[in-house]
């Protein structure tokens, strides 16, 4: 990917001339022997391609090495190898006319002595070296390792990259993968010239944290430079010399960015940062990997654009599409088996709202299904309680376990208000604390999947997600969330109104489900005025969020609610609710509002036994 030029012999040293052709001379191609006749046109300069040459009888293309190994009968390149072993010429970046000759040599200037003579002769030593092999399979040419003198010293068992025009080197071992400088020596940018051949030819400058990333722009018919271990201060020095386009490659990972940023706060409006492929560490992997593709992106100058089609396009996720759906979190059963089947195995990630007037058991309906996703230890649940202690829910646990456990003799079963009264619990029978003892050996060992934090006022949005990234990491377990309530989580904003708060709190959770992938539960309160009502989504309070914004939206109301909104409708209702409220047994429903991947409308009964905070599937 170097183009590649030489000051002496000129082409009529090695070629015999033939025609003037548009005011070119022609020489007797030594391939074919096309210009030795009268009807031969001979090989000619490409006019478009300053230094290129081309038989148009058998096709002969390339440079003055590539004519001087064609007259010598050598292989391709050995003419090459051969002048930079020698020493001379020295080779530009691009193929040089008569008029921009002078550039040339003020751009080049020529190399510092004190490391020369130990750079050249590692140079001469690269040839069938480790040192090559090495840099072969970097992806690196021999042509752009000549170009860069590129070379290897046996003593240290390492690579030789020397900085073009600068009294300084770098040293790579192939064993330790350490790099070595010159001690004593500020270092220098690499490959700095690099800045003028872009200004001069028009062309963009690409900027890279190491040289060999810089080496594979290079490779790719690039203009690069790398910063190596100077960082970005020595950018300073270059400021007023800088082409218009300069592309800062960031490698991918935390490093590079924050290196990438660094330079972009220097360079400012003028320099744009992209990155390689995801899947590729550095450019040098890109290299190795996709040369054509890094080879388009650095000579087409539309990295920027591949890398917006790339990152945002649908294009860009239709790729990870089917590997996202394996991997997307399973469903989490409820332990009620028609909730489940109606939402299509259980809880997955997103944003579930529970909500119902005052005493249809939403506390007690969601604790429950805590408590039973534990004990089956299919996953952990953290409960964020606002209005109640935490020793109160385990009691309302107990208290249930003790009516499951007890074998039908309910009057050994126990109520949350009992279990937490001493006056009461040393009056117990011998059978009723051989239950309790035993609802509370059944409780510890499913708590420890269970975590409850309370606090009202102490919690908001930041503290949930705070506590779940926390018990992630240190458990590597996903939980369930369940919030109870939502409304009187703690506002992030003490200047906003209650719906603001609430619209906000409901976005956060959304959010907290999406980060995490996880099923977030939110119990909310209605409306008041929905109290008389049949089930709808307008009952929700303070929020049309919590509409707009749940996943699933789910409602608790006593069975034989009318639907209907006469007044007489709303006075039996309300007669339906009161009698809901004072039963032992209350018959509940609970209705699927809304399902973004699921049947909406579907309606379960239950039976929930308010004393011993019990629910049970009809």
């Amino acid at each position: 990917m170097i183009d590649r030029t030489l000051t002496a012999p000129q082409i009529g040293d090695l070629l015999q001339p033939a025609k003037i052709i548009g005011g070119r001379q022609s020489y007797i191609c030594p391939l074919c022997g096309n210009g030795g006749g009268n009807d031969g046109t001979g090989i000619t300069e490409d006019p478009n391609r300053e230094g290129h040459y081309h038989c148009f009888k058998c096709g002969f293309d390339g440079d003055i090495f590539d004519v001087m190994d064609a007259a010598r009968g050598k292989p391709q390149g050995e003419s090459f190898k051969e002048a930079y072993r020698a020493g001379k010429p020295a080779p530009a970046p691009k193929a040089q006319s008569t008029q921009n000759a002078q550039k040339t040599q003020e751009t080049h200037e020529p190399e510092p002595p004190q490391f020369t003579e130990y750079t050249d002769k590692c140079a001469e030593a690269l040839t069938g070296s480790p040192g090559e092999s090495y840099l072969q399979g970097r992806g690196l040419s021999d042509a752009l390792m000549m170009f860069y003198k590129l070379g290897y010293d046996a003593g240290k068992d390492a690579v030789i990259i020397p900085y073009p025009g600068e009294d300084f080197y770098i040293s790579r071992s192939l064993k330790g993968k350490e790099y070595r400088k010159p001690k004593g020596r500020t270092e220098p940018i690499f490959n700095a010239q690099a800045f003028k051949w872009a200004v001069e030819d028009n062309d963009p400058c690409f900027i890279v944290e190491g040289q060999i990333d810089a080496l594979s722009i290079a490779e790719a018919g690039g203009k690069a430079v790398a910063i190596g271990g100077t960082g970005a201060r020595k950018l300073e020095e270059y400021k007023g010399d800088l082409p218009d386009q300069i592309y800062i490659v960031a490698d991918n990972d935390d490093a590079g960015e924050n290196a990438a940023q660094r330079i972009k706060e220097i360079l400012g409006d003028r320099a744009f940062i992209v990155h390689p492929p995801k899947k590729y560490k550095d450019v040098n992997d890109f290299l190795r990997d996709d040369r054509e593709m890094l080879l388009n992106l650095v000579k087409g100058n539309n990295w920027r654009t591949w890398e917006y089609e790339e990152k945002s396009s649908a294009a860009a996720y239709i790729r990870d599409f089917w590997q996202t759906a394996k991997t997307k979190t399973p469903a989490t059963p409820t332990g009620f088996k028609k909730l489940d089947a109606a939402l299509d195995g259980g809880l997955y990630e997103g944003l579930y709202i529970l909500g119902a007037v005052s005493s249809l058991g939403k506390t007690t309906f969601c604790l429950q299904m805590a408590d039973q996703i534990a004990r089956a230890k299919t996953q952990d649940v953290i409960i964020f309680s606002l209005e109640m202690a935490r020793s109160e829910l385990m009691a309302k646990s107990i208290s249930r376990l003790s009516l499951e456990l007890c074998n039908g003799q309910t009057k050994n079963a126990k109520t949350a208000r009992a279990i937490t009264d001493p006056d009461r619990i040393k009056y117990f029978s011998q059978a009723e604390k051989d239950l309790l003892n035993q609802a509370t050996t059944m409780y510890a060992d499913m708590a420890r999947r269970l975590w409850i934090f309370d606090g009202l006022g102490a919690i908001g949005t930041k503290e949930i997600r705070q506590a779940v990234a926390q018990h992630i990491e240190i458990t590597g377990r996903k939980p369930l969330v369940i919030i109870d309530y939502l409304q009187i989580l703690t506002s992030p904003d003490p200047r906003m109104s209650d719906k603001q708060a609430t619209d906000r709190s409901v976005f956060e959770l959304k959010q907290i489900s999406r980060d995490y992938k996880i099923p977030v539960l939110a119990v909310s309160s209605f409306n008041r005025d929905n109290y008389t009502n049949a089930l709808n989504m307008t009952a929700f309070k303070e929020s049309g969020a919590i509409e707009y914004s749940s996943d699933v939206l789910i409602g608790l109301q006593p069975q034989g609610m009318i639907e209907r909104g006469s007044d007489k409708d709303k006075a039996e209702n309300a007669q339906t609710l009161d009698n809901c409220k004072t039963s032992q047994t209350r018959a509940v429903e609970l209705k699927i509002l809304k399902q973004r991947n699921g049947q909406t409308g579907t309606v379960i009964p239950f039976r929930y036994t308010a004393m011993f905070n019990y629910i049970v599937e009809e």
